[in-house]
């Protein structure tokens, strides 16, 4: 469950975390390959310790998100299902769902997270 603990909530800039975005160009170059085009990451991180995350998408994005919670807390509201989420606790947002999510107050989640594009994501996201 969200938690406002009065700070400022942030998407990203967390201490020692770790980002990497595919130019755009070369994911729609990655998804016309035969190959490729089945499943593509387009973005990816490692947000340790995440204080304060929160992402908020009221009509959701063109990717299917997954998440890995590794230490600590965080929730998550699907669709407007609220979820708790916790150490050892993977998440699945399917493209186009809206969604929030974020970091419980204490001790807040440690996470890694992709973004992923692809034909072969209906068959391999089930809702």
């Amino acid at each position: 469950m969200m938690v406002h603990t009065g700070r400022v909530p942030i998407q990203e800039g967390f201490r020692d975390q770790r980002l990497s975005v595919v130019p755009r160009r070369t994911v729609v170059e990655a998804l016309a390959r035969p190959v490729t085009r089945r499943l593509v990451v387009t973005d990816s991180g490692h947000y340790p310790h995440a204080v304060d995350h929160l992402m908020q998408r009221p009509t959701g994005i063109d990717e299917t998100i997954v998440i890995v919670c590794v230490n600590g807390t965080g929730w998550a509201n699907i669709a407007g299902t609220q979820h708790r989420i916790g150490s050892n606790t993977a998440l699945v947002i399917p493209a186009g769902t809206p969604h929030a999510y974020g970091s419980s107050d204490g001790p807040p989640w440690t996470i890694w997270w992709c973004q992923l594009r692809g034909s072969d994501l209906p068959e391999l996201v089930v809702a």
